[in-house]
């Protein structure tokens, strides 16, 4: 494939970067239409984290009933590209479907049902070898069927103890043959989803919100009374939430491709106050030039107290989503 063709696959893949790309220059030159950019791109991820989603319930209906299917018998059925039932049979060899598991063999993934795999631990743990789990269970047709099945099982730990007596009555071939086969597969690189990264960009657009915090009670009636001391604090105030909502909302396509729930929506409201607080500050705020000597007191306690409040929700629940990962991830990991 020539340098032309490729560059533009590669393009088509990787649209987000040039996307990310543009709207960060935008961001730099009119913050207004950075953030819009940013807002249209976040709406075009979540359109198709529905589409994918809702493609693979229509797929995982088509399990139901079925002992064991390949990819390509999957899509036939599916009405589905064959793409599409890969990628959906991936993700259930990560993480398992309520239905049942998936397994990648030369290339191809195939998915057993949980009643079949329940039978399959059953005999398992009876002392039964690949050759007999093999002539009594129909469903596996080759010795490699049956090797990645007790590596998926073992890397979930799903793997139960085999019988002594079992073992005992296996000669030392079967038994290293067996020893083989159990051991856990190996993990690829992390992937880029991983929920730790949303969380670190998360805490990064608190901080930047507090960097907000503290220019908005650097305010003084000095401030507020002189033109140029007036802009450049509300131009302060403005591109640190900016800036804040920028990192929120890529914190917030990591979390989404994580499927974190709770942290997302948390994330998706600080984003949105973050916008309020951006648009407030440079298109409805009621004194565009200065404001009066008589009423500076007032009007800058009342600024104050209603961006000052909402830099404080938009932290507090970008925060709370921090929290909440965190504990959750402690959690698991037990």
């Amino acid at each position: 494939m020539s340098f032309g063709p490729r560059f533009l696959k590669s393009l088509s893949q990787n649209w987000w970067v040039l996307y990310w790309i543009v709207a960060i220059i935008l961001f730099f030159f009119d913050i207004q239409w950075g953030i819009l950019a940013l807002v249209v791109f976040v709406a075009i991820v979540v359109f198709q984290i529905f589409l994918k989603r809702r493609k693979k319930a229509s797929i995982s209906r088509n399990l139901l009933g079925i002992e064991k299917i390949d990819e390509r018998s999957l899509a036939r059925l599916a009405g589905a590209y064959i793409e599409e039932t890969h990628a959906f049979l991936h993700d259930v060899s990560r993480n398992p479907d309520s239905t049942g598991i998936a397994i990648l063999v030369k290339g191809e993934y195939i998915y057993f049902s949980n009643a079949v795999v329940k039978k399959f631990k059953q005999l398992y743990k009876e002392g039964k070898n690949t050759k007999e789990l093999l002539e009594e269970m129909p469903q596996f047709e080759t010795r490699e069927e049956v090797k990645k099945m007790l590596e998926k099982l073992k890397e979930f730990d799903e793997l139960p103890s085999r019988k002594k007596e079992g073992e005992e009555e296996k000669g030392p071939e079967e038994a290293s043959a067996d020893e083989s086969e159990v051991q856990p597969a190996k993990k690829g690189p992390a992937r880029w989803t991983h929920p730790a990264l949303g969380i670190v960009i998360a805490i990064i657009a608190v901080v930047t919100l507090l960097a907000a915090s503290v220019s908005l009670n650097n305010g003084t009636l000095e401030t507020v009374t002189d033109y140029a001391a007036y802009h450049a604090w509300l131009e302060e105030i403005s591109n640190a939430t900016g800036y804040g909502m920028l990192v929120l909302l890529v914190a917030l396509v990591f979390s989404l491709a994580s499927r974190r729930k709770v942290m997302a929506i948390a994330l998706c409201g600080s984003a949105l106050i973050a916008l309020a607080i951006v648009l407030y500050i440079n298109d409805f705020r009621p004194y565009s030039d200065v404001v009066p000597f008589g009423s500076a007191e007032e009007a800058l306690q009342a600024f104050k107290g209603l961006v000052g409040t909402l830099e404080a929700l938009a932290i507090t629940a970008a925060a709370l989503g921090v929290v909440v990962e965190l504990y959750r991830l402690k959690t698991h990991s037990r």
